[in-house]
């Protein structure tokens, strides 16, 4: 867990950026990787290349997100070598997902799940199926 005053956060990957928006972070969020297009906030932000260690250290950030999945291991290190606080997690599961969320909450200086925005907490409601749902009728034979 990171130590001090998160107030910069610069997420290196889309889906620890959705994350820290969703647990309430965005506005401590100070950049956002090329890739990120969720949630329409991050239109507004400046964008890095996740591979550029320079651009991501010129934003002077208090903690870095990554994600075990989605984030250079060599870039990772190379920030953690330069000084920076990097904070990892795997969100490549539902159970890890929530696992993430107290974790990322905790490490932005947000609780996670009731410290979110309605519009955020929406984003997490189950969706609609896009498909209509069948309905399964039995038949046990005979005539109608």
């Amino acid at each position: 867990m990171p130590d001090g005053a998160v107030l910069r956060v610069v997420p290196l990957a889309p889906d620890v950026t959705e994350l820290a928006f969703a647990l309430g972070g965005g506005d401590l969020v100070a950049a956002v990787p090329a890739a990120a297009d969720h949630p329409p906030e991050v239109k507004r932000l400046p964008r890095f290349r996740q591979e550029d260690v320079e651009a991501i250290l010129s934003l002077h950030p208090d903690l870095v997100l990554a994600t075990t999945a989605g984030s250079n291991a060599r870039v990772i290190e190379r920030l953690r070598e330069l000084g920076t606080r990097v904070f990892t997690t795997d969100v490549t599961s539902f159970d890890r997902l929530a696992q993430a969320c107290r974790l990322v909450g905790r490490a932005i200086g947000r609780c996670g799940w009731r410290t979110t925005s309605k519009p955020a907490a929406r984003s997490f409601a189950p969706a609609r199926p896009r498909f209509p749902v069948a309905r399964l009728s039995t038949w046990s034979g005979g005539t109608r």
